[in-house]
């Protein structure tokens, strides 16, 4: 009986799909004083999409809230991803949000006091579960252009087919040449970088196949720039027992 379900379990059930980048950005690269940060234009969004937004602020301060206008998202913020760079007075901060419906919305990142802000980078995944699977950050001190020399810091992922988001921005703001990872998984840059005054902010974004220790956004710079870094994952919509073998039960 248990094999007969399961044969019919596996004709009905929609083939996995792995969690993907929906080509859906937004981003702000004018750097200006304030308490706030917007994209300068809205994305389009489908219904549960999860969207992470990385953000960067010459000062060390705390992002208090993420906002949108457009259809309603649940926003929250990840103090795990939040890194100050105190040599060059430059922090690193995000979270994420899950869309109720689909339509547009334009994000926005909020702290507390006015203070110059360079940029803002937003991406939307589907396929992707509100579950998170570990987050981390690290503030690398001129670790030199080696591949893969820009690091997050480690997580343990415990899910099976996470889908793993890492930001980054060249805190030193010479205008390093930025290249995806390959450790951890084999990283997709999203897009151009980001360019406020003269520094790159990134997101790139992969799929890990199966959960492991030391996993890490890593990222190549063309020179020795310091950078914040943070990555976060988050579960997909199917568990891993059934990735691994759909007709266990």
């Amino acid at each position: 009986m248990k094999r007969l379900i399961a044969i019919l379990l596996s004709i009905c059930t929609p083939l996995w799909a792995a969690p993907n980048y929906t080509s859906q950005t937004c981003q702000n690269g004018t750097a200006s004083a304030g308490t706030t940060i917007a994209c300068s234009a809205s994305m389009t969004v489908a219904a549960m999409d999860i969207v992470v937004c990385v953000g960067t602020v010459s000062s060390n301060i705390t992002l208090n809230s993420i906002t949108n206008t457009g259809v309603t998202v649940t926003w929250t913020v990840n103090s795990s991803m939040k890194i100050y760079d105190l040599s060059n007075n430059q922090t690193l901060f995000g979270g994420w949000g899950v869309a109720t419906q689909a339509g547009t919305i334009t994000p926005s990142l909020n702290w507390t006091g006015s203070n110059p802000s360079n940029g803002i980078f937003c991406s939307a995944f589907n396929d992707v579960s509100s579950v998170t699977d570990g987050a981390n950050n690290t503030n690398n001190a001129a670790t030199g252009s080696g591949a893969n020399a820009q690091k997050s810091g480690t997580i343990t992922t415990t899910v099976n087919g996470d889908l793993l988001v890492g930001g980054i921005i060249d805190t030193t703001g010479i205008g390093a040449t930025v290249t995806a990872g390959t450790l951890s998984v084999s990283y997709t840059k999203i897009g151009t970088c980001n360019d406020g005054s003269g520094a790159r902010l990134c997101m790139q974004w992969g799929t890990q196949t199966t959960a492991a220790s030391g996993t890490e956004a890593d990222w190549t710079f063309s020179n020795t720039d310091r950078s914040n870094v943070d990555i976060i994952a988050f579960n997909p919509k199917i568990p891993s027992a059934f990735i691994n073998n759909p007709l266990r039960y």
